[in-house]
């Protein structure tokens, strides 16, 4: 049988530049693996010759309290460790690939930041035996639910403060209180088969509707920008990001391949991607760059098609935003670009600041169908993105003119419903996966089994 290593260690903190990194070290001779490279400015510890692991500077009598010293001597890196109790009683079950108990010592070392302190400890630690194992472990083993551990490794990875309070409100609970009540509700269906049934099952759909809003906190929502050459793709794509990430040219064609870049729009992650002009082309290159635009529309969550206003201005006599959806219908068709179902197109009329009377738009031009999405959400409840062509805005990359009421159009589109503090949000796919089997056993009025999905989606670790 493979003898379990002493020890394990977690690097706790991320790559980068930081005043502080933390490493996690963790098993049954964890205090004794780290006090042999642990300098101690106390005299009186440093003189002790033969004493017991728990005799020592970090046996039972320094758990909770902190040191500070060198590590390797004492001309080595200024750190302080400290020993810390373990989370759960002796006796809890290891974490998966984890070869020691929850029970054994625990023991946390500070260094300076950056990389090369780190690396310089785990090193000397690895070389004494101690194994390497991911932080997203350590979080695992400290939890009680899994869902608490889920949350607290997407918090890690939120892009936003929005997104972070979310996912925050489901480290703090928020999630697993609903996942609660809903059993006690089912409960109560299994003895009175005709009292609760229709809440709850409006219950479980809302929560599977909220699925998608939860799995994009840590992943960005994708928005192609897409549209005929030279109708200012490009152009756009900067002044919605602030900068020149996109090469901006007269000459059609010059976008070739998909650029792709990430910001925020009122808290949310949007992934923003300028692609080829969409035209019938012998161009070898540029006929590639279609084919990638197209197999990017495959990812995307929204595509916001791109029109030249300052022709359609000045050819359009009546109800503009009628001739723009038409023309951009006319263009997908055109291109046989088949937008997949469920995927939301918002029109752009771009360079209006060229297109004479029509153009004179301002900042606060009405946005009617952001009202009927709202009036739509109020009245109906619904967390679920409408689809279709949504929509039509004016703007003006040059001169910066409706780019805001763009990012506020993008960001209704993707996300109609806003989450109050507190609302629960699933967000993984094993949440959603484990839902979609509570409603199902829940329809054929199983009961029992729909009360274990349940208990699995929770799945306390002890």
């Amino acid at each position: 049988m493979k003898e379990s290593p002493p020890a394990g260690v977690a690097l706790l903190t991320p790559p980068g530049r930081s005043a502080v990194a933390v490493l996690a070290v963790v098993g049954p001779q964890a205090a004794r693996l780290v006090e042999s490279h642990f300098y101690s400015t106390l005299q009186s510890w440093r003189s002790v010759r033969g004493r017991t692991d728990e005799e020592g500077l970090l046996g039972a009598r320094g758990e909770g309290r902190i040191f500070f010293g060198r590590w390797g001597g004492p001309q080595g890196e200024e750190v302080i460790v400290c020993r810390r109790p373990s989370h759960r009683a002796e006796g809890a079950r290891p974490s998966a690939g984890v070869p020691w108990y929850e029970g054994d010592q625990y023991v946390e070392v500070h260094c300076h930041g950056g990389r090369q302190a780190a690396d310089r400890i785990l090193d000397m630690l690895i070389a004494n035996g101690c194994q390497v194992f991911p932080w997203q472990t350590w979080v695992r083993q400290r939890a009680d639910e899994l869902l608490q551990a889920e949350a607290h490794t997407a918090l890690a990875a939120a892009k936003t403060q929005r997104t972070a309070a979310i996912l925050l409100d489901q480290y703090q609970g928020a999630l697993a209180r609903e996942v609660l009540a809903l059993q006690r509700e089912i409960a109560a269906c299994r003895d009175q088969p005709h009292g609760h049934g229709r809440h709850v099952g409006r219950k479980i759909d809302t929560l599977l509707a909220r699925v998608d809003l939860g799995e994009h906190l840590v992943r960005p929502w994708q928005v192609l920008l897409a549209g005929r050459p030279n109708v200012g793709k490009s152009s756009l794509i900067n002044a919605l990001l602030g900068y020149e990430r996109a090469i901006v040219f007269a000459q059609p064609g010059t976008t070739r391949d998909v650029l792709s870049a990430t910001t925020a729009m009122d808290g949310w992650p949007v992934q923003l991607s300028d692609t080829a002009g969409m035209q019938e082309t012998a161009d070898p290159v540029e006929l590639q760059g279609i084919r990638l635009a197209k197999a990017q529309l495959e990812q995307a969550d929204m595509v916001v098609w791109v029109l030249d206003g300052s022709v359609l201005g000045r050819r359009t006599q009546g109800d503009f935003r009628l001739e723009a959806q038409r023309l951009a219908q006319q263009e997908l068709a055109d291109m046989a670009w088949e937008h997949p179902p469920g995927l939301p197109v918002l029109v752009v009329l771009n360079k209006m600041d060229r297109a004479g009377h029509v153009g004179a738009l301002n900042e606060e031009e009405p946005i009617s169908f952001l009202r009927n999405e709202e009036r739509r959400v109020r009245s109906e409840g619904a967390c679920r993105r409408e689809t279709g062509v949504l929509g039509v805005l004016r703007t003006s990359a040059t001169t910066g003119v409706g780019i805001a009421s763009l990012v506020t159009a993008i960001a209704t589109c993707l996300v109609p419903w806003s989450p109050a503090p507190g609302d629960a949000i699933p967000f993984s796919d094993r949440q959603r996966r484990l839902l979609q089997r509570t409603r199902d056993l829940f329809q054929q009025a199983n009961y029992q089994q729909t009360i274990a999905a349940l208990d699995e989606l929770l799945a306390v670790l002890a």
